[in-house]
């Protein structure tokens, strides 16, 4: 994850250029999370696959993000907290 994108996996198949509404949960302390939000969109698409698991890689390009949002990022990769969580429900079509 950087300033400008992400790679994410999924089961599910999403179209290149999809636009999404994203949400990630970043760790803050132990038992909490902060969060950053933004609209992003999908640059590339390849079939992956582990060993007891299939699905896709994704690149994302990040299209828009709020300000406050930016800064946590910045301050999460700084410091090393890198602790990330992405969830289903963070992930909506943009309008």
């Amino acid at each position: 994850m950087s300033e400008v994108g992400l790679g994410i996996r999924s089961i599910d198949e999403i179209q290149i250029s999809a636009k999404l509404k994203i949400r990630i949960y970043l760790s803050k302390e132990e038992y909490s999370f902060d969060s950053i939000e933004g609209i992003g969109k999908i640059i590339w698409r390849t079939a992956h696959r582990e060993q007891d698991w299939k699905g896709y890689r994704y690149g994302m390009y990040l299209l828009q993000m709020p300000l406050d949002s930016r800064d946590r990022l910045i301050y999460s990769q700084a410091s090393g907290r890198g602790g990330l969580l992405l969830r289903k429900e963070a992930f909506g079509w943009a309008d």
